[in-house]
């Protein structure tokens, strides 16, 4: 279980941190880099970009929509149009490839190549008995490009220090805890179920097939394999934790 602990990245106009200036070098000889770094134009652009992409993160969002300039930087719509390119080229399930975010600025060499520059911004937990020693940690999910934050808390089982706070994961989230592929995952699913700890199976009721049997007759199609389950696949937090540590030991 592999999770990110990058901070917070700051946004402010007056500072652009290590990492930034890293990816940024990456994008031009030194020299150039040094100019972008002291261009105010520049700066000001990324700025308010990165505050934009940290705040509008729901999927699929095109993040021109949403901001109220034009990037005019020439050093930025290259950075733009190569982020394009890579969301483009790097292979996930079709589906989840349409969900990625567009325009916004990615990582663009390294194991986190694709990855938006700025993980989400995490706010504090409050001091509840719900959150007590709990923490923020953030994973990633590889076929959508995008970091997954998730809430852990002290977990009773010696194996397991800390787990999800929630009782029930999807799909999308046990992706994120195996930092695996949906095509990983969904093959694991599919062909050994029964070597997947916590995998939660929902059995369709007699009536609901007897239902959908009916209504394919009436549509002209013959079911050879009838499914007994539903589709969505969900998985036992704790079970599936113990597991996981159990199979990383």
């Amino acid at each position: 279980m592999k999770h990110m602990r990058r901070g917070t990245s700051v946004v402010a106009e007056e500072l652009i941190d290590s990492e930034t200036t890293r990816y940024i070098r990456s994008l031009a000889p030194r020299l150039a880099a040094e100019r972008l770094l002291n261009d105010p134009t520049f700066r000001r652009e990324l700025a308010a970009l990165r505050a934009a992409e940290q705040r509008f993160r729901s999927r699929a969002t095109d993040i021109r929509d949403f901001i109220d300039f034009e990037v005019t930087h020439p050093a930025l719509q290259e950075w733009q149009l190569r982020s394009e390119a890579v969301a483009d080229e790097m292979p996930g399930r079709s589906d989840l490839k349409r969900l990625r975010r567009r325009w916004i600025l990615r990582i663009l060499d390294g194991e986190e190549l694709g990855f938006p520059l700025d993980p989400p911004p995490l706010t504090a937990l409050p001091p509840t008995a719900l959150w007590q020693d709990g923490e923020w940690r953030i994973f990633r999910t590889r076929d959508e490009l995008e970091y997954l934050e998730m809430i852990f808390v002290p977990s009773k089982h010696p194996a397991v220090k800390m787990r999800p706070f929630v009782e029930v994961l999807s799909h999308r989230q046990a992706r994120a805890l195996l930092d695996w592929p949906s095509s990983t995952l969904d093959w694991w699913i599919s062909s050994a179920p029964q070597l997947i700890g916590g995998l939660r199976k929902i059995e369709i009721t007699p009536a609901a097939r007897a239902a959908l049997n009916a209504k394919a007759k009436s549509q002209g199609k013959i079911l050879l394999r009838p499914r007994r389950t539903l589709h969505r696949v969900t998985f036992d937090t704790q079970a599936f934790c113990e597991w996981l540590a159990a199979n990383q030991n």
